[in-house]
């Protein structure tokens, strides 16, 4: 997996660099205070292997939900595309 270069490469460093639990809840807690779910969800776009990436079934099926969501969405917009100005409603282009 390449290094993050946000909240996910510190989440990193602080699993590699805790010295027992305890440092390492206290280093991920201050981790996760400083970052941002955008700067997370970044990073973990970038992931090399993100085909081996394990989600949760429940943000798996957000994630589901979502792409049918603009899937519909963008069939939609194309067959409700407005026409452009000066030409006649309906004909063919």
């Amino acid at each position: 997996m390449a290094p993050g270069t946000g909240l996910l490469e510190r989440l990193r460093n602080s699993v590699a660099t805790a010295v027992d639990l305890s440092d390492l809840a206290t280093k991920v807690r201050d981790d996760l205070k400083t970052g941002n779910k955008a700067e997370f969800a970044m990073d973990l776009l970038y992931l090399e292997k993100i085909d081996e990436f394990d989600l949760p079934a429940y943000i798996d099926q957000g994630l589901l939900w979502l792409a049918a969501q603009l899937k519909r969405k963008e069939h939609d917009l194309d067959v409700k595309a407005v026409p452009a100005a000066g030409a006649t409603p309906g004909a063919k282009p």
